[in-house]
Formats: C-alpha cells, sequence, structure tokens
C-alpha cells in the first residue's frame, strides 16, 4: 500500500477502502447542519428574491447589508457581505 499510494496519488486510506471493497462507492449524505440563525430569515431572503425576480434586470436590488437592520437578525454578514 505505501508503495502504491504515492504511484496512484491516492491516500493509503484510499486504497485499503479500494482493496477491502471492490463495489462502487455510494455517497453517502450527511443531515444538514444546524444554522440557528439563518434558519429564521430564509423566509424573508427567500421573499425578497422572489420580488427582485419580478422587477427587470436592471433594476434588482443587492441587499445583504439590509438584512440585520430590517429584520432584527444577530451575528456578522460574513461571507454574505462582499466588502467584509
Amino acid at each position: 500500500m505505501r508503495e502504491l499510494a504515492p504511484r496512484l496519488r491516492k491516500s493509503r486510506n484510499t486504497i485499503r477502502r479500494a482493496l477491502r471493497d471492490a463495489g462502487p462507492w455510494e455517497y453517502r449524505v450527511r443531515r444538514p447542519r444546524p444554522r440557528p440563525v439563518m434558519d429564521s430569515l430564509v423566509p424573508v431572503v427567500e421573499r425578497w428574491l422572489d420580488e427582485d425576480r419580478a422587477r427587470p434586470r436592471k433594476q434588482r436590488a443587492h441587499r445583504p447589508a439590509d438584512l440585520p437592520a430590517a429584520e432584527g437578525a444577530c451575528g456578522s454578514l460574513g461571507a454574505m457581505d462582499p466588502a467584509g
């Protein structure tokens, strides 16, 4: 296995798994991670997206910065804020 790993550019665990189970591997879906802040805001974001889809393309809003102030969210903008 140590000789095969660098030659195939795979980890030893992957090679070990392939030797143990030669059949097609299945993708295992994990349960969704909890999102306590975003779960409460999903309906608001979906409503905003529906409103924006109804508008002409050049009049659509880009407003993730409005989210905490308008809806009383706690936490940071994180990935939603392109400037931050």
